[in-house]
């Protein structure tokens, strides 16, 4: 799970640092998203590249563990490729400045954001119940990573619409 989560933490800490700081919303996200160092943070941790590296040395040194953490992140930043429009991530970083322009975006209404976002929570929500039922001892976790999320989408729905 931290994997998984892990490529949009610097996302997180990002918004936490604002915040801190008092920066207004409309100054987060149209003015410090944008500056570079900030683009190489995101990027750094949606690297493909990066990950796939990480993977295969987990791999070569016979890490378990160390191997699921990378894969998970890998099917993150690949599941992001497709959901990014105007705040595109560079996949390729170090090695490229490409970004894939998506004509869906995760977040923004203008490109179909309101039914990726329900998508994806009933995606979310499908997995959780499947979690529970196949690892009925991993219920709390689940419980417990689902009311953040839940939490979350509330937070973004009052703050952001």
């Amino acid at each position: 799970m931290v994997g998984a989560v892990l490529p949009d933490v610097a996302m997180v800490g990002f918004y936490a640092w604002h915040l801190t700081l008092g920066t207004p919303e409309s100054i987060i996200w149209s003015t410090e998203y944008y500056k570079p160092i900030w683009q190489a943070f995101f990027d750094f941790f949606n690297s493909v590249p990066l990950m796939t590296l990480g993977a295969l040395i987990a791999w070569r040194i016979s890490n378990p563990i160390l191997l699921f953490f990378f894969a998970s992140m890998l099917l993150h930043a690949l599941g992001d490729i497709g959901l990014h429009v105007e705040d595109a991530h560079r996949h390729f970083y170090p090695f490229s400045d490409w970004r894939f322009v998506s004509p869906f975006s995760y977040w923004n209404p203008e490109y179909h954001g309101n039914w990726i976002s329900l998508i994806e929570f009933c995606l979310s929500l499908a997995a959780a119940v499947f979690l529970i039922v196949k690892s009925p001892t991993s219920k709390k976790w689940v419980v417990g990573l689902l009311g953040i999320y839940i939490t979350y989408l509330v937070y973004v729905s009052l703050v952001w619409n």
